[in-house]
């Protein structure tokens, strides 16, 4: 009786009974996970989308209206004013702790009938009714006591801990060995200590810690203050000058820092008269700082070196010495400004080896290129390509490398130096963010200390052409927008992700493949010319969005010379190899289709039938280890697979999801291995199925080819042959250097 005339009632007033679920939204991550809740939830009703940050295409596509609101005190008033003429069902409100969006939050309490869903930011969804705001409002409440708390215990640990250095600061500065060359508390040098070319400090000139030969050729660098060898290890620890590297630097490595504060010390004599010698200070540490500081903003550099293998500790917290430092810049007058230089490059985290350098030829084009992993060793598939191609390139132009660093790499400079004029190895000394708008795998590699190495590098060297390996880093276009820049695709990422999303269908599975299709269609369009494995990723990348004219097929190659058939008896049962590092996903899957659905098959009629696999560096931490069953063997990085090859009856590449060619593939075929691939693991090499390549989609299918090879030697010795003969005319790296070289002079012209 009542509802009826207050429906009438409100329809007297404007409203009318087109029914519809009102969404409001501050981000792009809460919006997308509200609205496609609600479609699931209620795929009937119209949904409108109140949202305070732009809206993406895909998302508006799902919502009947978009409306996007201008946050402030009004909020509420424009939500009410919009949505009167409507009746809404539900409100669906998130509570994701986004700060400075408190009116957004408040709108829905404005809007008649005051039906509320709240979404937290586990992105689990409540009743908007008083029991469940107050629940919500304790959970918050005591939330905030207990990191409350936990401030207040770190605090008070901190000022402890900063207490006792201070204390202790100036005890280690009095008992410390006095310099044994010049004091720290010296006046300004006379112009006799000043003719000499180099001071050397130390605190034993009878052993110092390495060879200062290391030290001394850091200074043919015409902007070196001073180079020390590496005292400790800085790690994730902030401090107000950097002392030291992040890591432990290998003999004879070196990193720019802004203070090296190290038992033995180089300085360049004449750089130091002209600031005057050590400035004044209480604690030498001080000293040290504030004259470091006067350098850098001269534009000079300082650098840190490793001195041996023995391992260096964590630097110890100097707060005595920092503090004293901050007062007397403070003081300064005028006030100092940073200076010449970009102090990102100089945390210590930005590292190379002087002694492998090769000289930089007069004439030569050169080229920059950005590297997420290491070249070499030669562990997975991106690795073999960007070291084969610069071994042939190096050739034709001076190639300059940055790239990161893994935390338990060795970088093998000497060998990188054979294809290399310059190597660069970048750490991630960043605590990663989480950025819901992009892929997980960008946000792993963002680092301001490579986007400031590539700007400093592009200075010094000058190179004809920015070359940026790898989808996720494409944003480092950025660092040099005004520079030819060409984006190596190794695979199509966005196409790889719908085919997990077909294969494993999940929210999150789905969230990642839209934002790699977002990122890469966008930076597609941002590069001069894109590369890509095969004519199936160029048709791929050009439909999302690269210029069809700039977009070159430079394919993958075997080294043939290196990878040949070896002929040698084998004994025992026969044996299939799975070559593939588990790092990357699509292995790790190929890999658990193999154990679970085709070696049972084959077991069945070969039951001695052993399977290798070669899984990578750390394989364990990617991926399952084979189960208990003995005729598994999994094995890490190999850096010699001819032996594992010429033992393989078969060799099997059952990939149920993949992207752009697999050199492993090559590499068989090289080897004169029959391959049984599924027609993802092979495609875009052109094979010929049955003649080359014997391929299966199904795990009957699969498991039927195995037998095959292994039941028919005449079908077995055919394809061996047929196979080697394809790699040797087809799949050589010179050919690929040349269409590589191609691309080159196409943007240079």
């Amino acid at each position: 009786m009542i509802r009826p005339l207050v429906k009438r009632l409100f329809r007297l007033l404007g409203k009318s009974d087109h029914k519809i679920i009102a969404v409001y939204a501050a981000s792009h991550r809460a919006y997308r996970d509200a609205v496609d809740y609600m479609r699931a939830e209620a795929p009937g009703f119209p949904v409108w989308l109140l949202a305070a940050a732009p809206v993406e295409p895909d998302v508006a596509g799902r919502c009947e209206r978009v409306v996007e609101l201008p946050n402030g005190a009004g909020l509420p008033f424009a939500v009410l004013r919009t949505l009167w003429p409507y009746w809404v069902a539900v409100n669906v409100v998130t509570f994701t702790r986004e700060p400075g969006f408190a009116w957004m939050k408040l709108a829905p309490f404005f809007v008649f009938p005051w039906k509320l869903l709240v979404m937290n930011e586990h992105r689990d969804f409540f009743s908007g009714l008083p029991f469940g705001l107050v629940r919500h409002g304790a959970r918050r409440l005591l939330d905030w006591v207990l990191t409350g708390l936990e401030t207040i215990k770190d605090l008070l640990l901190g000022v402890f801990w900063k207490m006792a250095w201070t204390l202790l600061d100036p005890v280690l500065a009095l008992t410390a060995q006095p310099w044994t060359k010049l004091s720290p508390e010296a006046p300004p040098l006379s112009d006799a200590t000043a003719a000499e070319k180099h001071i050397l400090l130390t605190e034993d000139a009878e052993d110092p810690r390495g060879d200062v030969g290391d030290l001394e050729r850091l200074f043919e660098r015409p902007d070196t203050f001073a180079a020390g060898f590496q005292p400790g290890r800085a790690g994730f620890q902030k401090d107000v000058a950097p002392r030291a590297a992040f890591r432990q630097l290998q003999p004879g490595e070196a990193t720019a820092v802004l203070a090296p504060l190290a038992g033995t010390v180089l300085l360049d004599a004449e750089k130091l008269a002209r600031l005057g010698g050590f400035p004044r200070a209480r604690s030498r540490r001080c000293q040290w700082l504030l004259l470091y500081w006067k350098a850098a903003r001269a534009g000079w550099k300082c650098y840190s070196v490793g001195a041996g293998p023995a391992r260096v500790p964590m630097i110890p917290d100097r707060a005595f010495a920092e503090a004293e430092f901050c007062w007397r810049l403070l003081r300064e007058r005028p006030r100092p400004q940073p200076g010449a230089g970009n102090f990102d490059t100089r945390r210590g985290s930005v590292c190379f080896h002087p002694r492998h350098q090769s000289r930089l030829r007069a004439g030569r084009r050169r080229v920059l290129i950005v590297s997420p992993y290491l070249p070499f060793p030669l562990s997975h598939g991106g690795a073999v390509r960007i070291f084969n191609l610069a071994r042939r390139l190096s050739e034709r132009c001076d190639l300059l490398l940055l790239t990161f660093r893994e935390r338990y790499d060795q970088v093998e400079y000497e060998r990188l130096a054979s294809c290399f004029a310059r190597v660069l190895v970048v750490d991630h000394d960043e605590r990663r963010r989480p950025d819901p708008s992009l892929p997980e795998a960008v946000v792993q590699f963002r680092s301001r200390a490579m986007a400031a190495a590539i700007r400093e590098a592009a200075e010094e060297y000058q190179p004809d052409l920015l070359q940026i390996e790898y989808t996720q880093l494409a944003g480092y276009r950025e660092a040099l927008p005004q520079a030819k820049a060409v984006l190596v695709e190794h695979d199509v990422t966005f196409f790889l992700h719908e085919q997990l999303c077909r294969s494993a269908p999940s929210a999150r599975n789905k969230q990642e493949c839209e934002r790699w299709h977002r990122y890469e269609s966008h930076w597609l369009r941002q590069y001069d010319a894109v590369a890509l494995m095969s004519e199936e990723e160029k048709a791929r990348a050009v439909g999302a969005g690269a210029p069809q004219q700039q977009t070159w097929v430079v394919p993958n190659g075997v080294d043939t010379e290196r990878f040949h058939p070896i002929v040698q008896r084998v004994e025992g049962p026969p044996e299939l190899l799975y070559v593939g590092s588990f790092r990357h996903l699509p292995n790790v899957l190929g890999f658990e289709h193999l154990r679970k659905e085709i070696l049972p098959r084959l077991w069945q009629r070969f039951p001695e039938l052993r399977l290798r696999v070669v899984a990578g560096p750390d394989y364990e931490k990617h991926g399952s280890s084979g189960g208990v069953d003995p005729r598994v063997q999994v094995e890490g990085f190999v850096e010699n697979l001819a032996p594992y090859y010429a033992r393989a009856r078969v060799v099997v590449a059952p990939l149920t999801v993949s992207a752009g060619t697999n050199i492993k593939v090559m590499e068989a075929l090289a080897c004169g291995r029959p391959v049984v691939s599924t027609p993802i693991g092979c495609a875009g090499l052109g094979l010929a199925e049955g003649e080359e390549i014997l391929v299966a989609a199904e795990a009957d299918a699969f498991a039927g080819a195995v037998a095959r090879l292994l039941e028919d030697p005449d079908l077995w010795q055919r394809l061996a042959e047929r196979s080697r003969r394809a790699a040797v005319n087809r799949f050589s790296w010179q050919r690929a250097a040349d269409r590589a070289w191609e691309m080159y002079e196409a943007l240079w012209s």
